[in-house]
């Protein structure tokens, strides 16, 4: 129940994310890094593996980083509160402490593999936006100009300023 929550929260706070993905999410399987590209997946991936979420967080998804985090932290600490009641108990001898502390575990360490690719997918989206945003930007350049002219035929300079358009 606690993960159908956090399920449902998640895609509450999706927002701009999910615009982004429904339009760069096919071209994020062909994503290769550049130069220049603020987000690194490789390194988003690897910070989520030790603190699930630091990826998305790096990522500037700062909520969905920390429901990343919430999640893991939330199964957790509710595993070692179910173990801990049915371990001071002594009248359950059949008590399931062990199979609830392996499947806490097993629902953090799923949470946390998950948190790795959605880091990576993230950091992937977030530079394909960036990019698209940069490629259809116009520049404008201003710059002085002067053409000085061979002055042995009577030819004077021309000064002035370039403008330089581009798309």
């Amino acid at each position: 129940m606690l993960f159908m929550g956090f399920l449902l929260f998640s895609n509450i706070v999706n927002g701009q994310y999910s615009e982004l993905k429904k339009k760069y999410e096919l071209q994020a399987k062909t994503y290769t890094f550049q130069k220049g590209d603020p987000y690194n997946p490789s390194t988003a991936g690897a910070a989520s593996l030790f603190i699930p979420g630091l990826g998305q967080m790096m990522s500037g998804e700062t909520v969905r980083g920390i429901c990343f985090l919430g999640g893991v932290t939330a199964i957790l600490v509710t595993t070692f509160v179910v173990s801990l009641s049915y371990l001071e108990k002594p009248e359950l001898e059949s008590a399931p402490a062990g199979p609830i502390m392996i499947g806490g575990f097993v629902g953090a360490l799923c949470l946390d593999l998950w948190s790795v690719g959605d880091a990576v997918k993230v950091a992937k989206i977030k530079n394909l936006a960036l990019r698209d945003r940069n490629k259809t930007s116009i520049k404008l350049n201003i710059a002085p100009f002067m053409n000085p002219s061979d002055f042995s035929l009577g030819h004077k300079s021309s000064f002035g300023i370039s403008l330089n358009i581009t798309f």
